[in-house]
């Protein structure tokens, strides 16, 4: 958990910064180009999307040759588990299926499955289960009875969704931050992202502790302009926390606010760059003279955000583990060089890099992080967002 005092210890006071800024960016106007939540997310949901009661209907097909005996026996075990259970005949060779209905609060799930002359159940998540081995069924029925027919999501780059599902929530996400962030506490910037009611945030009881501690934290940076999902993913990351689209119990979608785990799929800070950063942020390869002479390096940083148009994120947490202090003060040049090699001028040497992203809306941005985990996260993100 980054410590509560770390954005006091890498943001100036307003009165230094704007100072600072006002150097920065009176010397980089000199640089021509060269020619050419009032509350926190909830545990717990609101009355009117109370759980859904589920019923699960196993419908089971066989034809003449299907095994009377193993139907009356798979039918005396789902009796006892409590499961709707009916079988049929027909010649047809009819595939297992699900399907999932809804009457008001009832879900049913109908699964379709197949009785084989050995008297085995060929189900539609691709198995066959044995009356020995019934235990391993009745498992999967749990399961589509909390979860209904899509099941338990999974912990993967499609957080268990469809791609059309994922599709709607990316592009929920895609929308840009509308004000500047940069004063307000962590609870208060959740309410100003204004997220679509359609996906309420809700803490993951594991994470509820680390929530509650870091709500007070403040953003200390704007994200003005930068697509909410990526905003949201780089504000929780520097307390120490993560969210991923979820789907509850009950059918619902949300985002939930998790603790970051080594093999939990998780929101990213935007996507690497496929291909050259030239080619989606030209601006930062312009030619440019600088010379800069005691400016802070937090100063530095915005005053290139500014001039080029190309947001920059900063990842507290990771310049907080690598010792760097964005108050300290710099001097570069007089030199010729371009806006991207000069901002690994200024940050190389401080153990900092500068990765090139987009962010859920496509639009580039630089993320400014520790050389270590600049290292880690491009592989993380490919395994997480393929």
């Amino acid at each position: 958990m980054v410590d509560r005092t770390l954005h006091h210890r890498t943001a100036l006071s307003q009165t230094h910064r704007n100072t600072g800024w006002a150097a920065a960016a009176l010397l980089f106007a000199l640089a021509a180009p060269a020619a050419g939540l009032a509350q926190s997310p909830r545990n717990a949901h609101a009355a009117d999307s109370a759980p859904r009661r589920t019923e699960v209907v196993l419908e089971i097909v066989t034809d003449r040759l299907g095994s009377n005996v193993a139907a009356q026996e798979w039918g005396r075990l789902m009796q006892r588990f409590g499961y709707e259970f009916h079988m049929r005949r027909s010649p047809l060779a009819e595939k297992p299926s699900l399907r999932e209905t809804t009457f008001g609060r009832l879900r049913r799930v109908t699964v379709q499955g197949r009785l084989d002359t050995l008297g085995r159940l060929i189900m539609p998540n691709g198995k066959t289960y044995t009356l020995p081995r019934a235990d391993k069924l009745i498992d999967w029925l749990r399961e589509l009875e909390l979860y209904g027919a899509q099941g338990r999501p999974k912990n993967d780059a499609s957080f268990g969704f469809t791609k059309a599902q994922l599709s709607r929530i990316a592009a929920a996400l895609a929308n840009p931050v509308a004000t500047d962030l940069s004063a307000e506490t962590l609870a208060e910037a959740l309410k100003k992202l204004q997220l679509s009611p359609s996906l309420p945030v809700v803490v993951d009881s594991r994470a509820a502790a680390a929530w509650r501690q870091a709500g007070d934290t403040k953003v200390g940076q704007s994200f003005r302009g930068i697509a909410k999902g990526t905003a949201l993913a780089a504000m929780l990351g520097n307390v120490g926390l993560a969210f991923r689209p979820w789907r509850e119990p009950d059918g619902r979608f949300v985002l939930q606010i998790v603790l970051p785990e080594p093999d939990r799929a998780v929101w990213p800070i935007g996507r690497p760059v496929q291909g050259l950063p030239r080619d989606v942020a030209p601006q930062l390869y312009q030619f440019i003279d600088v010379e800069l002479n005691d400016v802070p390096l937090r100063d530095v940083l915005d005053a290139v955000a500014l001039k080029t148009g190309v947001p920059i994120i900063y990842d507290f947490a990771a310049i907080e583990e690598a010792g760097a202090d964005l108050s300290e003060k710099i001097s570069f040049g007089p030199k010729r060089t371009t806006w991207s090699l000069f901002l690994k001028s200024v940050t190389n040497p401080r153990k900092l890099t500068r990765l090139y992203r987009l962010d859920d809306a496509g639009r580039p941005f630089v993320l400014i992080t520790s050389i270590r985990r600049g290292v880690i996260e491009p592989s993380r993100a490919a395994r997480s967002r393929k």
